[in-house]
């Protein structure tokens, strides 16, 4: 995952041939690429829990796309520091924070989680609570994978409220 990003053209490249993506896509994209390259440096151990936030200061802002109208025109250049406060993806944030040891554990987690959903079984008309299952995991996933930082205390909030209340209406299916 940490090399993904990497691969990636640059958010100047991406904005010059497409100049019309939605301007969350810019940040992102260079926020990856900075996380990546912070990955490289300790990719066994990571930089620390919660460490995203101080990795990078406002003395290290670089301009990293420009903002256009339209493909002739710049009416700014868009500047940030490589990680503001995190890294806008939940697994380059755990592979920064914790190397790959967080990494390999949060795959762990998130396979379990996979395969205890593909294993419901709920009498007779199991894939309606299943599908139900996999569109919350995937919701949370994706989600998680293009927005919040991991560890903050809404975020989870919204997480674990959202699988309490797929347990309890898949519970209630299985009763009924």
């Amino acid at each position: 995952m940490p090399v993904f990003p990497r691969l990636l053209p640059t958010a100047l490249e991406i904005e010059r041939t497409a100049p019309f993506l939605p301007n969350s896509v810019y940040p992102r994209v260079f926020i990856w690429k900075s996380a990546s390259n912070y990955i490289l440096d300790d990719p066994v151990l990571g930089k620390g829990l919660d460490s995203s936030r101080a990795i990078s200061t406002k003395k290290e802002r670089v301009a990293y796309s420009e903002n256009r109208k339209n493909i002739d025109r710049v009416l700014s250049v868009r500047v940030s520091e490589p990680i503001p406060l995190h890294p806008h993806n939940v697994v380059l944030q755990v592979w920064l924070e914790l190397g790959v040891v967080g990494a390999v554990l949060l795959l762990a987690i998130l396979l379990t989680l996979v395969r205890r959903i593909n294993h419901i079984e709920v009498f007779n008309d199991r894939r309606v609570v299943r599908a139900a299952c996999f569109g919350v995991f995937f919701a949370i996933f994706s989600t998680a994978s293009l927005s919040f930082g991991i560890w903050q205390s809404w975020w989870q909030s919204i997480i674990w409220l959202t699988i309490a209340f797929t347990v309890a209406a898949s519970a209630e299916t299985a009763r009924k």
